[in-house]
């Protein structure tokens, strides 16, 4: 794979509201460790679109692993061109830092929001432009049926019965065991 979707849980669907937010800090860190290992198979590309939580938090881990390895780079895929304005102030600071740091920005529809149709056509987009998926989905919760990642997770699926397309899903408990071996061999979160 060279070039990787990530998506996942929207920061209030996992009840995250700040930075200082101790599951913010292992969820950050749990994403670095998927994305280095990406990295190190071969990963160039990463390509979000622009959705507050796990998508804007990765964007911000790809541009803070750069440093580590400059030959990585950075797509957000808006699904349309007023995306964000009606978020406050701090989560509409968050999008913007990304963007202008981001490798490649772009729009799969070049108007404002008209329709949840934006925002299916972004996903489809991002699909089949992207070799795979990272997905912080859990599918066996109850809040799997009722999850904006749901939409995509769907989506990936039926777009595997056609073509080969690699999804690499991240579930609750994968996280809770990344956190448990964390906080054995460091004694918890610093960042």
């Amino acid at each position: 794979m060279e070039k990787i979707l990530i998506s996942g849980y929207r920061s209030y669907e996992l009840n995250i509201f700040n930075q200082t937010d101790p599951k913010y800090k292992y969820l950050k860190k749990f994403i670095e460790n998927r994305l280095t290992t990406f990295i190190e198979n071969g990963v160039e590309w990463f390509i979000i679109g622009g959705e507050l939580g796990i998508e804007l938090w990765a964007g911000e881990i790809v541009l803070e692993l750069k440093e580590q390895y400059p030959e990585i780079n950075l797509a957000i895929i808006l699904p349309y061109t007023s995306f964000g304005e009606n978020w406050n102030e701090t989560n509409r600071g968050l999008l913007e830092s990304v963007i202008h740091q981001a490798d490649y920005v772009n729009y799969t529809s070049s108007k404002d929001y008209e329709s949840p149709k934006q925002l299916n056509a972004n996903q489809v987009f991002n699909i089949r432009n992207t070799d795979g998926a990272f997905l912080i989905y859990d599918t066996m919760t109850e809040e799997a049926a009722a999850g904006k990642p749901k939409f995509l997770y769907d989506l990936i699926i039926q777009y595997q019965e056609r073509t080969e397309y690699e999804l690499h899903l991240a579930s609750f408990e994968e996280i809770e065991f990344f956190i448990h071996e964390y906080e054995e061999f460091h004694g918890g979160i610093d960042k």
